[in-house]
């Protein structure tokens, strides 16, 4: 925890204090400990233990919703980011920051499969990238769409994230194959 209370008195940038809180709760979730029967009472009202929930799951349970917040918190601080520097022309930093984004939302998605299939996608038309962000307006639509899908994975609107994961998917797809490349 040295390292990490380091980390957090150094960390500047509000992604940089997200990323460090979300280590540090990474790192306290397997080690947290119940102390026994006095720690499986119940309590009144909302938010409160169930019947048989002890103190230690409703820790837990609370640190995993933290966790999820502050994912959803990093993922929207990169939007912004982007759009800061797609704003200023800055493709080699959109680009950069493209990358991280996807890895982040395939991470996000819980799916082995899905995060696989899509880093692979993802790793095979970063050549691509800095051509298809050149074209016009091509830059912040694809913003414009990262905010969307990350707007939708954070109300959990699962339909709503696919038809945004496909559309922007296939945005992509037409942006690349009109490239001159392929002539």
């Amino acid at each position: 925890t040295l390292i990490l209370d380091i980390f957090a008195q150094r960390a500047r940038s509000k992604e940089g204090k997200l990323q460090v809180e979300l280590a540090q709760l990474k790192y306290m979730m397997p080690r947290l400990t119940g102390k026994g029967i006095e720690m499986s009472r119940l309590g009144g009202g909302i938010g409160t233990r169930g019947p048989g929930e002890t103190k230690l799951e409703t820790d837990k349970r609370h640190i995993r919703r933290r966790m999820e917040t502050l994912k959803e918190q990093l993922l929207l601080e990169l939007i912004e980011l982007q759009k800061y520097y797609a704003d200023h022309g800055k493709i080699d930093e959109v680009k950069k920051i493209d990358g991280e984004f996807h890895s982040k939302l395939f991470s996000m998605s819980g799916s082995k499969i899905y995060n696989e299939i899509l880093s692979n996608l993802h790793r095979k038309l970063k050549r691509f990238r800095k051509g298809s962000f050149e074209r016009e307006n091509r830059l912040l639509n694809a913003v414009s769409e990262h905010m969307e899908i990350a707007v939708a994975f954070k109300n959990k609107d699962y339909d709503k994230l696919e038809n945004l994961t496909v559309s922007h998917v296939q945005n992509a797809r037409d942006n690349i194959l009109s490239l001159d490349i392929f002539s």
